[in-house]
């Protein structure tokens, strides 16, 4: 019989190194200061059993029989130091009224710990570090494993699919020859040459966001980006009759590309933008302001400059491994694959420097607290996939460095320099009503020792004691601003925990009550719950449009014989113009109509081809109204 791991003797080993590990916790003022990488390790195997635990299910026979030993190695250990831990601490009890009772190590401890049996085998405290250190190890292989199988299984299924609706694609479009009706893009007239792009440039003042531009009508030089000796800008206002005239071109001539150029999105708005550039009068890397970008005509095309840079910036992490704030070297979590990730969105607080006393954390029932904020730095990331497709990140950072001027607290023992906390779209962000204090709950923070050793903590509750209530309505204010930024990227954009599975252009579509003539369709699959969504967009990405679709719902779709796809699901839509960015939920019902037939039975096709999973070569002939099958 095939031996399948059962997720009840994960989830008790993973509650009996939590256990432990609050023990180790609860411990630590009274506690050698060898005790510290002990109680890390038993954190990084609770972390490690809980990671498994989510896949435990999944397993095969194989997967099973390698598995077994290895938790079994990790039981004997786990229950041999919490019989260490029952014998040699004991009830704390002056703790403060109405807090849950701490446990503290008895007073021996500090001068025997090394005549202590810390193994089954009689080992010292090296040999247990070094079992905890063999166990995270191997669990961590054969979690990396399992996530490999299970998304290259996932990456193999979208591959068939790739290749399926390619077959498809030739073969529907292959068989309309001959007939009355070409399959044809919908095309608005003449080709016209396109629009310049054409922005306002205003240098960046750190006391004020609101300085006067040094140019209404600046644009880029063309080949700027693959010419590193060019300007990056030029002016127009004496093309475009303004009362500025032509005086800007020799103050613009003076910023080329460097090494460290990237333009990203500020404050979570559609209509700022920073870049960095090497200033030739100074010679130093200077930051500039892009507004006023046209949304009807221009964003688009802007958009893809921004990509296009982004990528020129992530070369040096490609290359040569290195890494910064703005580019670095990582993972995907749900892919396991390498991946670059590149600065995306940018929050200002330069306004908070110094202005945070202390935050606390708090976990499980225990509360930390860090010494003095110096910087404080709100970040978002896309990815540079090795299919050079850019995935965007769900969550934004929230990026705290301690003060030089250390205070005795908690985890300023600890040696943590830097905290990291992910912010969501559901993360709960407020102002506390009687104090400067900015709650924040729930997050996941990262801290970073001096030495680069991290840390991750799942479910704290953040509570940031700023200076004054002014500098904490301000941090709220941005922090939100950093939501709305992840809401209009999602809505534009594939998330990195999804996978593109076809896209098509549409020609002229007709959804709610939008006309979009020049409509693309991007079909993604969620690779947590394997559900869909359709992202819809004209050209310019004037207008953004985000379906939901479950599996079942698209398994619905593939039932039906209306060519007219009809929307139930959530739906977002974002509407870029003069204003603005504006996101908002529609809740009515629509359907799908494209404006060419073909269109909309070739869309319905690859729909339902992609709902039934169907890999064989049995497609459907849509002629008229009629529906015959063609078996190869």
């Amino acid at each position: 019989m095939a031996f399948q791991i059962g997720i009840g003797d994960v989830v008790m080993l993973s509650q009996l190194a939590w256990t432990i590990s609050q023990a180790f916790t609860s411990g630590r003022k009274s506690a050698p200061a060898e005790f510290k990488e002990v109680q890390n390790q038993v954190d990084s195997l609770c972390h490690a059993l809980d990671s498994l635990k989510l896949l435990s299910p999944q397993h095969d026979a194989d997967a099973g029989n390698s598995i077994t030993p290895i938790l079994q190695n990790c039981r004997f250990t786990l229950e041999h130091l919490e019989t260490l831990v029952n014998k040699y601490m004991v009830i704390d009890d002056q703790g403060d009224a109405g807090e849950s009772p701490k446990k503290r190590w008895r007073e021996g401890i500090r001068k025997n710990w090394k005549k202590v049996r810390w193994t089954s085998e009689g080992g010292d405290l090296a040999r247990l570090q070094h079992n905890l250190g063999v166990h995270i190890n191997s669990l961590n292989l054969v979690i990396a494993v399992l996530n490999g199988e299970k998304s290259q299984s996932i990456g193999h299924q979208v591959e068939d699919v790739h290749r399926m609706l390619r077959e498809i694609y030739v073969w529907f479009t292959s068989n309309l020859k001959g007939q009355t009706m070409s399959f044809q893009k919908y095309s608005p007239g003449p080709q016209q040459k396109p629009l310049e792009l054409i922005f306002s440039l205003h240098p960046e003042n750190p006391e004020t966001d609101d300085t006067a531009p040094t140019c209404d009508n600046a644009s880029f030089n063309p080949e700027w980006l693959v010419t590193s000796n060019k300007p990056v800008f030029k002016c127009n206002c004496q093309l475009r009759r303004t009362v500025y005239g032509d005086i800007h071109d020799g103050y613009l001539a003076q910023y080329f590309l460097s090494p460290m150029s990237l333009i990203v999105r500020l404050n979570g708005d559609s209509k700022s933008w920073k870049i960095w550039l090497f200033s030739a009068r100074t010679s130093r890397l200077t930051s500039l302001i892009l507004r006023n970008i046209n949304p009807s005509e221009e964003l688009a095309e802007f958009e893809n400059t921004v990509s296009e840079l982004a990528v020129i910036a992530a070369s040096p992490a490609i290359h040569r491994g290195m890494g910064s704030l703005m580019v670095s070297p990582s993972i995907n979590p749900y892919t396991e694959l390498p991946v670059i990730s590149v600065l995306n969105m940018l929050c200002d607080t330069r306004r908070l420097y110094k202005c945070i006393g202390n935050v606390t954390l708090t976990t499980n029932g225990h509360s930390y607290s860090t010494s003095p904020i110096e910087t404080v730095q709100l970040v978002h990331y896309r990815n540079l996939t090795g299919e050079e497709e850019w995935l965007f990140s769900e969550t934004a950072n929230v990026i705290l460095n301690t003060n030089s001027d250390m205070r005795d607290t908690d985890l300023v023992k600890d040696g943590v320099s830097e905290f990291t906390l992910t912010v969501g779209n559901d993360t709960d962000i407020t102002r506390a009503e009687n104090a400067p204090h900015a709650l924040i709950s729930p997050t996941d923070c990262l801290s970073r020792n001096k030495d680069g050793r991290e840390n991750m903590v799942k479910g704290v509750y953040s509570e940031i004691e700023l200076l004054d209530g002014d500098s904490a309505t301000y941090l709220v204010q941005q922090l939100r601003h950093l939501q709305e930024g992840l809401l209009l990227l999602k809505v534009q954009h594939i998330q990195r925990y999804e996978k593109l599975v076809f896209e098509l252009g549409l020609g002229l579509l007709v959804v709610y009550d939008y006309h979009l003539p020049d409509a693309t369709l991007k079909l993604a699959i969620n690779l947590k719950t394997k559900d869909y969504r359709l992202l819809i967009s004209n050209a310019s990405k004037s207008i953004c449009l985000s379906i939901e679709m479950s599996t079942k719902a698209l398994q619905h779709t593939a039932g039906t014989s209306n060519l007219y796809l009809h929307i139930d699901n959530l739906c977002w839509v974002v509407e870029n113009n003069l204003d603005g960015a504006h996101v908002y939920q529609q809740r009515s019902r629509s359907s799908l109509a494209c404006a060419d037939t073909h269109t909309q039975q070739l869309l319905t096709l690859m729909l339902q081809s992609v709902a039934r999973g169907d890999h064989g070569n049995r497609y459907p002939i849509i002629e008229g109204d009629r529906s015959n099958q063609l078996t190869s």
